[in-house]
């Protein structure tokens, strides 16, 4: 069910009046379409002057009628909500009333404002700024008698929480809470508030509910390139059959892991999983995260219409393996492609984004300056990048900062085993890197792992990742189902406490930057 039809119908489930008021554009017919579909009715007005638009949608009510304004990107109201809030317009003095306080005790996207018709024939009649047309409210809070609704503060404790629908995290995030309620439209508010605090408490995925001393949660994506080839540096197995790969993916829907990672370029990778979910039997469908072709065969000097059909080429092949329409979410394979070709590459997946074929745009980088490109991106909400627990240049960057200014970015971190090398105690299968001897850094991890308690080497490697407060969700791929579980069983080992990231980050060996890139490694393309 899309985001705006639940909102609609919880809202007006007990015969409110309910309109979604959506711009002309050509782009919003889905939304009308849609809409009409639910039997929701549709008002169409400007798209930038969205006073201008509430004010068509409610010029046949009186102006003592109240007009509640909701957002579309949260499902939680319901009438009893609504009233609540809507109350305070009983007062003779109040003309506009709204949540959103930081100590209204409400999870951030709880948000509800009213006012009463006269009030916004008011604005729009003397609203003249285009910060004031487009909000909405803008010109209340500026020029009319209103007040915050913390009426609940007493009640409800969920400050902190998010039930809105921003990033890619909060998708994910929603999805898990709605997944098991059968009856999404007549939940109570109440009820979801208290499913989001319990959903913040328990682990997503299978991860660990972690200590006191560091509140990060840090999810499992289900890597996919085992699936469609051999793939791994120190793996002696082939990809598994076809068979294989579909138990493999409906195992993991099984345990709860709701993210997949593929590309065009990981062979069979995006066939195979859109085979295994063409036959799942799951209730909602995982979030699939792939990549565009890497697009090694076009020329520097290629010819913008060129790179346009190239890349329709990738996301309509992609959607084809996948079996869907849309993408959920799309990185670039390469991130030189933000720039290469003028930019025109990342240009049609931002116009295919706005026409609605990809949810999220991103990148796969191999390096802080990449990673530094792709924030410079506003449109890049999503990034993945190589990480484990040797590699000195993401502290050496401070990219937790640099990233605490982006933090509408999900940070998903690969190759947290270095392509399986760290788990390997045979220094002869270790890359031959000039000047560097791998005895040293094998005894070092085996040691840590002894000294901190840890299951193994595999368990600190991937406990040093999860710690990290800025990384969203780790890739793990596995090729057979006796992986997939212990890698998740992994993570639901304790964190690493500061003091042990810090001592980790002080006595690890410093290896070789070549090592920390495997395309550097001797016999790699």
């Amino acid at each position: 069910m899309e985001s705006f039809v639940l909102a609609a119908r919880r809202v007006g489930r007990e015969g409110a009046d309910v309109v979604i008021a959506t711009s002309d554009e050509p782009l919003d017919e889905a939304i009308v379409n849609a809409a009409a579909t639910a039997g929701i009715k549709t008002f169409r007005g400007s798209k930038n002057d969205v006073l201008a638009r509430f004010a068509g949608a409610t010029a046949d009510m009186n102006d003592d009628d109240i007009v509640v304004r909701l957002t579309a990107d949260n499902p939680f109201p319901d009438p009893e909500f609504i009233d609540r809030v809507s109350a305070r317009l009983d007062d003779p003095e109040v003309e506009y009333v709204r949540t959103l306080s930081p100590d209204d005790g409400l999870p951030y996207g709880l948000s509800v404002e009213a006012f009463r018709v006269s009030t916004l024939r008011k604005a729009a009649t003397q609203a003249t700024t285009e910060h004031d047309r487009e909000h909405v409210t803008a010109w209340m809070m500026e020029n009319c008698n209103w007040v915050l609704f913390d009426d609940l503060k007493d009640e409800v404790n969920a400050a902190g929480l998010r039930c809105t629908l921003d990033t890619f995290a909060d998708y994910q995030n929603l999805r898990k809470l709605f997944a098991d309620i059968k009856n999404p439209v007549d939940i109570s508010w109440r009820e979801l508030v208290s499913k989001l605090e319990h959903l913040s408490k328990t682990p997503k995925n299978v991860i660990s509910e972690g200590i006191a001393e560091r509140a990060t949660t840090c999810a499992m994506v289900l890597g996919t390139a085992q699936l469609g080839l051999d793939y791994g540096t120190v793996n002696t197995r082939k990809m598994p059959s076809a068979t294989a790969a579909t138990e493999i993916v409906h195992h993991a829907q099984k345990i709860g892991i709701s993210a997949l990672d593929s590309a065009r370029a990981y062979g069979e990778s995006e066939a195979r999983l859109g085979q295994a979910l063409n036959q799942s039997a799951a209730p909602l469908p995982p979030t699939v995260i792939t990549k565009l072709d890497p697009l090694a065969g076009l020329a520097e000097n290629a010819q913008a219409d060129d790179v346009l059909a190239t890349v329709d080429q990738s996301i309509e092949a992609s959607c084809k393996a996948l079996g869907r329409q849309n993408l959920d979410v799309l990185l670039l394979h390469r991130a030189g492609q933000f720039k290469r070709w003028n930019g025109a590459a990342w240009k049609q997946l931002c116009d295919l984004q706005h026409q609605g074929r990809i949810a999220q745009l991103g990148a796969s980088v191999q390096s802080p300056i990449e990673l530094t490109t792709a924030l410079e991106h506003a449109q890049a909400r999503h990034v993945q990048l190589p990480f484990n627990i040797l590699d000195w240049r993401w502290d050496a960057d401070g990219t937790a900062d640099r990233l605490k200014m982006r933090a509408d970015v999900t940070v998903h971190a690969r190759s947290t085993l270095l392509q399986g090398i760290l788990a390997e105690t045979d220094p002869a299968r270790w890359p031959q890197i000039d000047g560097f001897d791998p005895v040293p850094v094998i005894a070092w991890l085996s040691n840590t792992a002894t000294a901190f308690g840890r299951i193994s080497v595999v368990d600190l490697c991937f406990a040093f990742a999860r710690s990290q407060g800025w990384i969203d969700a780790l890739v793990i791929g596995v090729d057979n189902i006796e992986q997939l579980d212990r890698g998740a069983a992994l993570f639901a080992q304790p964190l690493l406490s500061n003091d042990q990231i810090a001592e980790i980050c002080k006595s690890r060996p410093r290896v070789p930057a070549p090592l920390l890139d495997p395309a550097q490694w001797p016999g790699q393309d």
